[in-house]
């Protein structure tokens, strides 16, 4: 990603991340959140978008800026069942 990009993570086949979830009941939502980088490249937030939450580092959020390293937990629902884990990786 680039200064002002953003990227769509969800399970539905139009998102630009696509994730699988073969849950009984899904865990991970069709759009479930996204990245946007801001327009000079210093920060990157991410917006939770799902049903199912966003956990970034183990803390649930709405939205956070992101660092270098990150923990990204994609949905937890109501039994317990977890989304995948995601490690960011922030390149300079």
């Amino acid at each position: 990603l680039y200064a002002g990009d953003t990227l769509k993570i969800g399970r539905d086949e139009r998102a630009d991340y696509q994730v699988c979830d073969d849950h009984e009941r899904p865990v991970i939502s069709r759009e479930h959140c996204y990245i946007k980088v801001a327009e000079d490249g210093a920060s990157v937030v991410i917006y939770d978008t799902s049903l199912n939450g966003l956990f970034v580092n183990g803390v649930k959020v709405t939205t956070a800026t992101l660092a270098d390293g990150d923990c990204l937990l994609l949905g937890r629902n109501k039994r317990d069942e977890e989304g995948p884990t995601l490690r960011l990786r922030l390149l300079s």
